[in-house]
Formats: structure tokens, sequence, C-alpha cells
């Protein structure tokens, strides 16, 4: 009897290996397989690849430049190095973990900016300054962050400047057809006082 296991990962991620239930024992004792109650197993291993277990769990630590990162944001942290070089070359803290921290504030204030701008509150904005003046005091170099802030700042501004411009017309049309109201039912009595008026000139001409 033979048992082929293909394409498994073994590593410490891995809770437990192999299968609970494979072959119930009345058929290995049927089978003839047992040996004094006793079963004799011989396995064969064959590895046909070595790879490092944090590119398949997505856990581990990735080093870039300098900087030590989950291997989840690996890809997003060399972008941002590829794109802006010298974003780091004036980086103070040494300390890895303080190093960590900081990139885990950059990385969240990226993913921040990049949400509408009307979704954006007053705290969320003063939270952002704030965190991009802490980046900016530790050495990076973020004018490009920066403008993209002011620019959302700005948007977010307009957006709610045309919303309350669009609230206060709303406002005036009802004020108007409160105040049209108010008119008809006036002319109404007008013209029921009227009878000579009311025969030369009925509402809806008026209005």
């Amino acid at each position: 009897m033979s048992y082929t296991e293909e394409g498994s990962l073994f590593c410490d991620e891995t809770q437990s290996w192999g299968y609970p239930k494979v072959f119930p024992l009345s058929k290995l004792k049927k089978e003839g397989f047992l040996e004094n109650d006793k079963l004799i197993v011989k396995v064969e291993v064959e590895i046909v690849e070595a790879v490092h277990v944090e590119e398949v769990t997505g856990k581990g630590m990735l080093r870039i430049k300098g900087f030590e990162v989950p291997y989840t944001q690996g890809v997003l942290v060399s972008k941002i190095f590829v794109k802006h070089p010298d974003i780091a070359v004036d980086f103070k803290p040494k300390n890895q973990v303080v190093k960590t921290a900081y990139m885990n504030v950059l990385l969240g204030l990226i993913e921040t900016l990049h949400k509408p701008p009307c979704s954006f509150t007053d705290t969320m904005l003063r939270n952002a300054h704030s965190e991009l003046s802490e980046l900016t005091e530790a050495g990076f170099k973020l004018d490009w962050l920066k403008k993209k802030l002011e620019e959302v700042a700005l948007e977010r501004k307009n957006a709610i400047a045309g919303s309350s411009r669009v609230e206060e017309l709303v406002e005036r049309i009802k004020n108007m057809e409160l105040a049209l109201s108010d008119l008809k039912v006036e002319l109404k009595k007008e013209i029921a006082k009227s009878p000579a008026v009311s025969k030369v000139l009925s509402f809806d001409d008026i209005l």
C-alpha cells in the first residue's frame, strides 16, 4: 500500500499534517497490513521546491531600504521608494522597532488620503496634519504627501461650500413657495370681495 502527498507545505505554521482518517483499522486488518497489532510505515520524502514560509503565509518581515516591513506591505513600500527614492535619506531614528512604527504611520496616512475628500471629518483632517508633521520631523521627505493633503482639504472645503449653497437655495425656494401660498390665499379673498374683478380675471389668469 502506498500513499502520495503532493503540493503540501510543511512548516511550523502548519498546525497538523496529514488526515485524521485515511484507512480504517478494519481495512488494515483485512488487508493483512498489521503484524502483532503493529503497523510499520515507511516514508520517503522528496523536496521538490524549498520556499520561504513568509512568501506563502504572508507572515514575517522584509527589509527594504533599512526598514523592516511585513511581507504583505512589501510591494507598497517598494513602490514608495521607487517613486520617491530620497524619502528617507534624512530619516533620524535608528532603532528598528521605531523605524517600523514610523513606516506603519506613513502607510496608514497614505491609505487615509486615498479616501474620498467628502468622507473626511474635521478630526480626520487634524489627525492627518498631525501625523504628517510627526513624520516630517522624523526626517521623512514628504512634500508630495503634503501636497496631497492640501488637495484633499481644499476639495473637502469646496464640497462643503457647494453643499451649503445648495441647502441655502433649497431653503429660499421653500420660503418662496410658502410666501406664494400665502399670496394665493389673499388673492382668493380679494377676488371673492370684488365680483366685478372675478368676471374679468380668473385666479389662474392672475397667477
